[in-house]
């Protein structure tokens, strides 16, 4: 169709052609994996016909179950719903089932793509907490991160997380706390120094 035409759509039309396609897709199941991100895709449609915040999380909770079904297929991706997930962060990041589903996104993370891939989620998200003014959150998902950063590969991802956490500790007050991040992250960089004479 030419843009004359998408134009002349009615929003809630398109909508309603788009959730048909996803229907359409939703059934085949002969394609497991596609129809299950079929059936995400018709949840995060519903997004856009809630008249209050706290209808999400029956939604949130439904495509939690959704991805539940695909734990054991090789070709679903949980990496690519949980970025999906987290571009809506900003409106739903206080609601119980957007939570729910992030929580186990990120638990799956570390279980099929390794524990560091789940410490980057977990330090994805506290990056996201912070820049949203939620320190207690960021000091949470942060201090989760840590312990799957320690490691060779994961140097720069740590001396973030500790600056981060830097940050975070002194929006609340913790002076100390944010202090002794910076004396660890700081640490971190002379030690690399004298090793290899690069910075992290």
């Amino acid at each position: 169709k030419s843009n004359e035409d998408i134009k002349k759509l009615d929003l809630n039309e398109l909508r309603e052609k788009t959730k048909t396609s996803l229907s359409d897709l939703a059934i085949q199941d002969e394609r497991p994996s596609n129809s299950l991100m079929a059936k995400i895709y018709i949840e995060l449609l519903y997004l856009h016909s809630i008249d209050n915040i706290s209808e999400a999380s029956e939604i949130f909770f439904t495509i939690l179950t959704i991805v539940k079904e695909g734990e054991l297929l090789v070709g679903f991706s949980f990496l690519e719903i949980y970025y999906l997930v987290t571009e809506l962060d900003n409106t739903f990041a206080e609601v119980e089932g957007y939570e729910s589903i992030l929580d186990y996104l990120t638990s799956q993370a570390s279980t099929r793509e390794g524990e560091l891939q789940g410490s980057l989620l977990w330090l994805r998200r506290g990056a996201s907490r912070l820049d949203s003014n939620e320190p207690y959150q960021a000091i949470k998902f942060i201090g989760k991160a840590l312990v799957g950063l320690y490691k060779k590969e994961a140097k720069r991802d740590l001396y973030s997380a500790l600056n981060l956490l830097s940050v975070a500790y002194r929006s609340v007050g913790l002076l100390w706390a944010s202090r002794s991040n910076l004396l660890l992250a700081a640490s971190m960089v002379t030690d690399e120094w004298w090793k290899s004479g690069e910075l992290i």
